[in-house]
């Protein structure tokens, strides 16, 4: 049984399935099954780490798209609203699978809740995998409070809280995401969002894995630089999607 208040899944939109698919493949070396409707999960080494599903004509939001465990959506669903939460779709079943409901939080971040049905479970902490998530967010307090009123989250504050302020939410002794306010460096047309970071092998790094990207057709947003959790690069798959890729053996505690 998942724990409430850890993740559960990420999926991107895309309006090439090929391309996308050979961009991944080159990247992390990503294999795929059709799940349905034109559904694409993403495997490595036969555990699921994604998904992609093609445009409709429902307003989904671009970009990769975080989900959390709930053990009850209907409950749930009823304390995001409660809590000022705006519907983006559901809550609905997915056959077979589990229930789901994507929303915007009251700082304007779009994440998704999802109740599991089936033992699916989403791969994670390993290279080619998801292996850190943190939501930026311009309202520091009113994502605190959002996020810890429905999932009882610990926080533990990195930085001085002004300059840099960032909290990790814990469940009892699991890390389970970050929480960053947006400073100046952001652009101001930036809209709060969660951001994903994917694991590279040290073998490959971050920088060639940031080279790879450009060679693979996407764009890199932010050069590599180096941190207290890893080496990190911002970059963007060829359908527009962002996301970070991150070599956790170069730690720079100074950084």
């Amino acid at each position: 049984m998942s724990t409430p208040g850890t993740p559960a899944w990420i999926e991107a939109p895309t309006g090439d399935p090929a391309q996308t698919r050979d961009f991944y493949t080159g990247l992390f070396g990503w294999t795929y099954t059709d799940a349905y409707e034109g559904y694409t999960v993403a495997m490595s080494d036969g555990e699921p780490v994604a998904g992609f599903y093609p445009p409709s004509d429902e307003p989904t939001p671009p970009g990769w798209l975080f989900y959390l465990h709930t053990a009850d959506l209907a409950r749930t669903s009823e304390r995001l609203a409660e809590l000022g939460a705006k519907t983006v779709m559901g809550p609905l079943e997915i056959p077979g699978t589990g229930h789901v409901q994507l929303v915007h939080d009251p700082a304007g971040a779009v994440v998704g809740f999802w109740q599991a049905t089936s033992d699916t479970a989403l791969a994670t902490g390993r290279p080619g995998a998801l292996a850190w998530q943190e939501v930026n967010t311009r309202d520091a307090a009113a994502t605190d409070a959002f996020y810890g009123a429905i999932f009882g989250y610990q926080e533990r504050q990195l930085g001085d809280g002004e300059a840099f302020d960032y909290k990790v939410w814990s469940l009892g002794d699991e890390e389970v995401a970050g929480r960053l306010r947006m400073g100046e460096e952001f652009p101001p047309d930036l809209p709060p969002h969660w951001m994903l970071y994917f694991a590279v092998t040290p073998e490959v790094g971050t920088d060639k894995a940031a080279e790879r990207v450009t060679e693979l057709g996407g764009a890199v947003g932010v050069e590599p630089f180096d941190s207290a959790y890893g080496r990190i690069a911002v970059v963007r798959d060829p359908y527009g999607s962002t996301f970070s890729l991150v070599d956790m053996s170069r730690t720079t505690p100074d950084a």
